[in-house]
């Protein structure tokens, strides 16, 4: 019997969150939260990230601190529809170095105790100059948990994985958003905590 495949589904407002909270932090290690839907049918799984929570940039986040943080958004995407936190997302602040770090595990772990099929999309720092140029490939890897360690997923794999941005206009709408650099205004909960003015939601960023 063939196995289940999972597909994660990135919607826009998902992608463009992600990356542009990435590219506004370029020289630092960045995460966030991604919520969305669950659904198993007799294709496999499918999980639908339909948007993204910026949280930390730098530091990274403390335990105390990310966990409020899980908190907030949890309760934030059974709010927004019925939805749930579905995974994570994570850049590094080399360019070269494509490794889940401690601190990316944590919060993917984090997340995993309370959604099974989570995923940790782990943005490509050494191909982000080519967000400029509406680039179709997405700007991420996605890792899944397997035998106890988060690995890049693989659509061939004995537990096959793909991700793929639907619709597939995100890349373009994303180069011009730089264009406009309107990726400077995205606020995460690091900036929240500094001036709670800030809406971390970012519910405009997008508009």
């Amino acid at each position: 019997m063939a196995a289940m495949r999972t597909t994660y589904e990135v919607a826009p407002e998902a992608y463009l969150k992600m990356v542009m909270h990435a590219k506004k932090h370029a020289h630092e290690e960045c995460n966030g939260l991604l919520i969305g839907t669950t659904s198993e049918g007799g294709d496999g799984h499918r999980v639908c990230v339909e948007d993204a929570v910026p949280l930390f940039h730098g530091t990274v986040g403390v335990a105390p601190m990310a966990e409020v943080a899980l908190a907030q958004v949890a309760q934030h995407a059974r709010k927004k529809k019925g939805m749930l936190v579905v995974g994570c997302y994570h850049a590094n602040e080399r360019a070269d170095d494509d490794t889940v770090g401690p601190r990316a595990k944590w919060l993917a772990d984090g997340v995993q105790r309370n959604a099974p099929k989570a995923c940790l999309l782990l943005l490509d720092n050494a191909r982000f100059h080519q967000a400029d140029t509406g680039t179709s490939v997405p700007l991420f890897h996605c890792h899944v948990k397997e035998g106890g360690k988060w690995k890049r997923g693989n659509p061939d794999g004995n537990q096959p994985v793909e991700a793929k941005l639907v619709p597939a206009t995100s890349p373009g709408v994303l180069a011009e958003y730089l264009k406009e650099k309107r990726h400077l205004q995205i606020v995460d909960f690091d900036d929240h905590l500094d001036d709670p003015s800030k809406d971390w939601l970012n519910p405009e960023i997008t508009a």
